[in-house]
């Protein structure tokens, strides 16, 4: 469904005013060692086109019905893992990844209907509902979107601003 602009920004306005507020106030995980915030998280994130364009058809192709936006937080193990892959394509990114530690971000997964005609997580490498505790296989999902605000404009030398980190100024609450 799509909505006007009025109330996309008072939803934005909303989140930005209780969810992050309360995020970035009470989130150890943005919190120094004595409690004291020292990040906030991140309040949107982007996704390019082609890639999702290219996850659509995936899904498409295995029978999908649809993607699932699940909330997700960078823990120190996600971000040992990533950093080998990262820091062959990309150095520099390479050399921020610890800052990701404790942001939120998003996950796309596939869903397909089961047997019982629920939105079910599926796996698009192997077509079946093989997600979370059942099977810890290769699913197929996606990740690593813009955040905003980035997590280390002041390493980077980037933007600090949402509207000069994306370009973006419409839903800038």
């Amino acid at each position: 469904m799509r909505i006007n602009v009025e109330t996309a920004i008072e939803l934005i306005q909303n989140y930005k005013n209780n969810h992050l507020q309360a995020i970035n106030d009470n989130c150890i995980s943005l919190q120094d060692e004595n409690g004291l915030t020292i990040k906030e998280d991140s309040r949107s994130v982007w996704f390019s086109l082609s890639d999702l364009i290219s996850l659509i058809n995936d899904v498409q192709s295995k029978g999908g019905n649809g993607i699932r936006f699940y909330f997700g937080e960078y823990s120190q193990n996600i971000i040992d893992n990533a950093l080998p892959v990262i820091q062959a394509v990309d150095p520099a990114a390479a050399a921020n990844m610890a800052q990701y530690k404790g942001m939120a971000t998003l996950v796309l997964v596939p869903t397909k209907l089961d047997v019982n005609f629920n939105n079910a997580d599926f796996n698009v490498v192997s077509g079946t509902y093989d997600f979370g505790v059942r099977h810890r296989g290769d699913l197929v999902a996606m990740n690593h979107g813009g955040m905003i605000p980035p997590p280390w404009p002041e390493v980077m030398n980037a933007p600090t601003t949402y509207q000069e980190s994306c370009g973006a100024s419409l839903l800038d609450l």
